[in-house]
């Protein structure tokens, strides 16, 4: 409009509402409440959801305050210590931590990597600021270049297919999605499960997506790989790289094979806690 100066947000908005008159104080404390004791149970509801699994190894909710230099497993009590990374920021599920994409990542003490079963199952929430780069790491366990890797979940090199690698000993076993791709500064539950004698399965929203690839990983083998190798999320590997631009939440690890069920399931709650309704 003439005269008129637009000044754009970054950044999101809910739950906007006018009044044709003046709120007290009382009443604008109340609803920052109400704003808060919602967000909180969705915090629990969906820790509930994910501790009354069966077979859950390791659960980083990542929840902790600004300032926090190290997250909480609510499993084992094991400790992620973080470089670089921004805790206490803007969650989908509470507060999230947010890697920079260049050299932040969140190293699990132990991790699940003691040993390594023939069934696994992990996912996570994220929300990447930018897909248009080049590959990145959600959750990895092991290295990319060495011959320690396990498995790794992230995105592709090139495009924004979601990307699986799992590494046995010699042999390097890749995937893409075909058919759901991440998408920038929007947050999306993703999931992986490996299952031994059965191709690798990928979730986004949800929904399992195909793989460009319906090669049979032997998983039986996969205890052979390097048991030292430790979990790093928002990168991989012990030099870490392929550094993820995202905010990332709620990640598990589980060494059974979660039903597709439970994986629609905590992402319905994800958009409860968004406010948005559950697709009939």
């Amino acid at each position: 409009m003439n005269g008129v100066r637009r000044l754009p947000l970054i950044g999101s908005l809910q739950y906007c509402a006018f009044y044709s008159s003046a709120l007290s104080a009382a009443q604008v404390a109340a609803r920052y409440a109400l704003g808060s004791s919602l967000r909180s149970r969705g915090g629990a509801t969906y820790a509930n959801l994910l501790t009354s699994a069966s077979g859950l190894q390791n659960y980083f909710p990542f929840g902790e305050p600004v300032g926090t230099t190290i997250g909480v497993d609510r499993v084992r009590g094991q400790q992620a210590f973080h470089t670089n990374v921004l805790a206490g920021q803007d969650g989908l599920i509470g507060p999230a931590v947010s890697y920079d994409g260049i050299s932040a990542y969140s190293a699990p003490r132990y991790g699940y990597s003691s040993t390594v079963p023939t069934t696994l199952t992990l996912d996570a929430w994220v929300r990447p600021s930018d897909v248009s780069g080049g590959a990145f790491s959600v959750v990895a366990r092991g290295d990319l270049a060495g011959s320690t890797l396990n498995y790794q979940l992230g995105k592709a090199a090139s495009g924004s297919a979601i990307s699986i690698v799992v590494k046995l000993d010699a042999t390097t076993y890749s995937y893409q999605s075909t058919d759901g791709n991440l998408e920038a500064n929007a947050w999306q539950h993703v999931a992986l499960q490996l299952v031994g004698g059965q191709a690798p399965q990928v979730y986004r929203n949800g929904v399992r997506l195909t793989l460009d690839s319906g090669t049979v990983i032997p998983l039986a083998t996969l205890a052979l790989a390097s048991p030292s190798a430790l979990v790093r999320i928002g990168a991989t590997g012990t030099t870490p790289s392929a550094f993820a631009p995202a905010r990332i939440q709620q990640v598990s690890i589980a060494n059974t094979q979660i039903a597709a069920s439970n994986l629609l399931q905590r992402y319905n709650t994800g958009l409860v806690a968004q406010g948005r309704t559950i697709p009939a």
